[in-house]
């Protein structure tokens, strides 16, 4: 854990963890796995990945729009790696910028020509001329943004007290930790951005699908700030 580099850390129960510091301080962290649904999951890794495919084209001034065709509400982009995901967006990317629509004119690459390039979690992409780039998927992402986020430090300020009388006062640490086994449904790039209602003294995030780590700011539950949703990627590119 990088914000406690110098600290022995030995298990326990309420809090988890009791980290022991070299200068002798005793701090109680307690651990919680944000997890949603496999649904939930892979509809924010599709908001992701239409957002940064967006970028990608955006970046190379393609005058495109595209649109995923993503089967079984998402369900097999929950279970991506971070190298996965990487090698899909690169794919993605390269297939779009293979060939360019002219004006008025509508491609579809379907399965067969997907496979071929090694994307397998996409059942087609329809590509049309746009005055700028933007990338949408066929049906709405299901991901949870900082209000997810916001109703776990709940369940866990609820409990906080309790850990902090266990250990005679001791300060007490909240991790949570997001993608440790595969997507997570979390987009870590949203949740720095907000402020929580955290009741203990420091609340830390390690996301390991982007492989960082850092703290939450966070003011006292008594003046609790609503955190928004993840905000909508851009309007359905399709022309009306």
């Amino acid at each position: 854990m990088p914000f406690a580099r110098d600290a022995k850390v030995d298990p326990r129960e309420s809090p988890d963890f009791e980290l022991a510091f070299a200068d002798g301080r005793t701090v109680g962290l307690e651990l919680t796995e944000l997890v949603v649904t496999p649904q939930a999951a892979g509809g924010a890794v599709a908001r992701r990945l239409c957002s940064d495919l967006t970028a990608a084209l955006q970046a190379e001034a393609a005058n495109v729009g595209v649109i995923l065709h993503i089967p079984a509400l998402y369900v097999g982009l929950s279970v991506l790696t971070r190298d996965r995901y990487g090698r899909l967006l690169s794919s993605l990317t390269d297939l779009v910028l293979s060939r360019l629509p002219g004006d008025g004119e509508h491609l579809h690459h379907e399965r067969e020509l997907l496979g071929a390039a090694g994307i397998e979690e996409v059942d087609s992409v329809a590509v049309f001329h746009r005055a700028e780039a933007a990338a949408g998927s066929a049906t709405n992402g299901l991901g949870s943004g900082p209000g997810f986020v916001q109703s776990r430090i709940d369940v866990k300020n609820d409990l906080v007290e309790g850990y902090r009388t266990n250990m005679g006062g001791a300060e007490q640490w909240l991790l949570l930790v997001i993608g440790f086994r595969a997507a997570s449904g979390i987009w870590c790039s949203i949740i720095e951005e907000r402020v929580y209602a955290s009741a203990f003294d420091r609340t830390f995030c390690i996301d390991y699908y982007d492989d960082k780590a850092f703290e939450l700011t966070t003011t006292p539950p008594s003046r609790k700030v609503a955190p928004a949703e993840a905000p909508d990627l851009p309007a359905d590119p399709r022309p009306e």
